[in-house]
């Protein structure tokens, strides 16, 4: 026996998702006779191959071939054109928040992608710093971008980006700042311009996104450096003294403090 089976049909050529299995019993199979009845043997083979034509993600050529007994075959090709249209999908979406400058920033989230054709697909993570604030205010006032990007293999992209806007809108404040600081004259050594020494920084006071070198600090106290510091010899007497504190954003903070000085050392006799 040296004749070839004949192939009488060969199923049509489709276009198919890429998750489709490609049964025959979907897409058919291939019928062929032989001059020798009953002695064909029919099987396949799939064969995958890149589409040139760039219009579809790859090409399965699935090789029919018939057989007889006598080792005579014969064959022919159905193509199957596969498309993917849906993009991968990332295991988070991170949502658009706003954070004050005081708060500890989290580091971005180890997100993954997941497709339904691709196994495999590499999530690109970029971060970029926007809508800088002018200035010192800048380096507590911005957006932070973070977007990820994942491509399956046939091309379909899927992108997500999410904001995060640091805002300094918060006043310096002076947390622990007493009330009130009471002096008395015996606690210190006599003097004859009956003063009281006072010792009064504010600068372990201020609580402020920005650090204390980068704050406009005033007082109206009548000794002192005018800024963070209102120590210096007091008359007897009660003082109200007040504090401003401005950050690099504007944001005014004020507190006050009553000093009161108070005479409390008994008179010194002197015979002459």
């Amino acid at each position: 026996d040296n004749v070839d089976p004949t192939i009488t049909l060969c199923p049509s050529d489709a276009t198919v998702l890429c998750m489709d299995t490609l049964p025959t019993q979907v897409y058919g199979a291939a019928l062929a006779n032989d001059n020798c009845p009953n002695n064909i043997t029919i099987s396949y083979t799939d064969v995958v191959d890149s589409d040139t034509s760039g219009q579809f993600c790859y090409i399965v050529m699935r090789e029919w071939t018939a057989s007889d007994l006598a080792g005579n075959t014969s064959g022919c090709i159905q193509t199957f054109n596969v498309i993917d249209t849906i993009p991968p999908a990332l295991s988070q979406y991170p949502v658009d928040i706003t954070v004050s400058c005081s708060e500890v920033l989290s580091g971005p989230l180890n997100i993954t992608a997941s497709d339904n054709c691709t196994d495999s697909i590499a999530v690109n993570f970029v971060q970029d710093t926007v809508d800088i604030a002018a200035g010192v205010c800048g380096k507590y006032s911005y957006t932070i971008v973070r977007t990820r990007t994942a491509v399956d293999d046939c091309g379909n992209v899927e992108t997500h980006t999410n904001k995060i806007t640091v805002v300094d809108d918060e006043a310096p404040a002076f947390p622990g700042l007493p009330d009130t600081i009471i002096v008395k004259s015996a606690n210190f050594p006599a003097n004859t311009n009956c003063t009281v020494p006072v010792t009064l920084n504010v600068a372990q006071f201020i609580v402020d996104c920005a650090p204390i070198d980068e704050l406009i600090v005033l007082n109206d106290a009548p000794h002192g450096n005018d800024s963070l510091i209102a120590s210096g010899n007091y008359e007897v007497g009660s003082y109200i003294i007040h504090f401003t504190a401005t950050d690099p954003c504007g944001n005014v903070g004020e507190d006050s403090v009553l000093v009161m000085v108070m005479d409390n050392s008994k008179p010194t006799a002197i015979c002459n």
